[in-house]
């Protein structure tokens, strides 16, 4: 490369592990050094005497303004470095290693408390309003319980009570067996006292139920009166009677939405005994009045064979709901029916539901014997 006024040299390429390893730091760092102390003439060194021992060698340096050249028998001594000058050298630098540690470690203490801010940031955007939170702890550098801070020793004195409750036991068993004792006022104090009917009430409250909120009254003197405790009582065990009622309900007597009830089970249980189904996938659509199910038939039952030379691999299990709360007039299809005369009956919603089951059996025996394709039924259950 040239230009109209000089010659410019081209640029030496550098490698970046040269640049980064440690001896070309060093080579540079003895270049430029070099570079800033002043020239000086090189000694030139005399040739080996070996049979005559030199003399102690005095190093002189020329003067400035003397133009008196050095003796070429004559070497410059070098500087010898005294030993406390070596050891403050050295534990200088030991004291740099520690800083640089001490420095390395803050550093990455705050690398981790910069990450582990960002998980609990993602997280938090994660969860949002979800009723299902998702926990990034294990994501954590530092795990949160070692962020606080250790807790001082505190005394326990071992006589102290755990919590007022314990205190009220104590109170309690207190009364002798006649049932009253006299205090220091001189008054006498029976168990239908109201401060101590109180304090009983409020520890019979911590054994109702789980499911029934009472709170934590360990921290203060909660007194209950035996008018508010029987209100609570009731409301307790009509809350756990209704609560155990429904579910007994949902699970025995009503076909949830995406689920079977027991029953239903129990007729599917029994056709793939039977080898009438080899499996049930899983549901396929659903509906205000039955669940598709998707099924298989099992190749090796020999019923299936004689009814239809080619049986079906695949099939579809129609699951009518056993409940009414979706479609509540099916009745209308049902009772004006010649089929179905005298066997109507509006109360029974399961019997309804059965009905409904072979009604739609017989219509699609009906629209099959006209020649109208539809699917062939291969088996009615009650309501499946």
């Amino acid at each position: 490369m040239s230009s109209p006024w000089a010659v410019v040299q081209a640029v030496e390429t550098v490698d970046l592990q040269e640049i980064m390893s440690e001896e070309y730091a060093r080579e540079l760092q003895t270049k430029e050094n070099s570079s800033r102390t002043p020239n000086k003439p090189e000694p030139t060194k005399p040739p080996p005497v070996p049979a005559v021992v030199p003399k102690a060698i005095v190093n002189e340096e020329p003067v400035a303004g003397c133009s008196r050249a050095l003796d070429p028998g004559k070497v410059p001594a070098e500087p010898v470095i005294p030993d406390e000058l070596l050891r403050a050298l050295q534990e200088a630098d030991e004291k740099d290693m520690e800083s640089d540690a001490l420095v390395a470690r803050l550093l990455q203490a705050q690398f981790d408390a910069e990450y582990d801010e960002q998980i609990k940031r993602e997280e938090n955007h994660r969860n949002k309003d979800s009723k299902v939170k998702v926990s990034y702890r294990n994501y954590r550098t530092v795990p949160e319980e070692l962020l606080y801070e250790e807790r001082e020793d505190v005394p326990i004195d071992p006589k102290a009570d755990w919590d007022r409750f314990e205190t009220n036991e104590k109170e309690q068993k207190l009364l002798p067996r006649t049932g009253y004792r006299v205090n220091s006022e001189g008054e006498m104090v029976t168990k239908h006292n109201l401060d101590i009917s109180g304090r009983s009430n409020a520890c019979k409250v911590m054994s109702f139920p789980p499911e029934f909120s009472t709170g934590d009254a360990a921290g203060f003197d909660m007194k209950l009166s035996n008018k508010v405790f029987n209100q609570l009582k009731t409301h307790s065990k009509k809350t756990t009677r209704k609560l155990h009622k429904a579910q007994d309900r949902k699970e025995n007597l009503a076909t949830a939405e995406m689920g079977l009830d027991e029953p239903t089970r129990l007729i599917l249980y029994k056709w793939i005994n039977n080898q009438l189904l080899e499996s049930v996938d899983g549901v396929i659509s659903t509906g205000k009045e039955a669940v598709i199910l998707h099924g298989e038939t099992d190749p090796e039952n020999p019923n299936l064979k004689e009814d239809d030379p080619l049986p079906p691999k695949e099939v579809a299990i129609k699951v009518f709901s056993t409940t009414l709360n979706e479609f509540k007039q099916r009745d209308r299809y049902i009772k004006d029916d010649y089929r179905f005369a005298g066997r109507f009956s509006k109360q029974n919603a399961r019997t309804v539901i059965n009905m409904w089951a072979e009604k739609e059996l017989r219509n699609l025996h009906r629209i099959r014997a006209a020649g109208i394709l539809c699917p062939r039924v291969v088996a009615l259950k009650k309501n499946v």
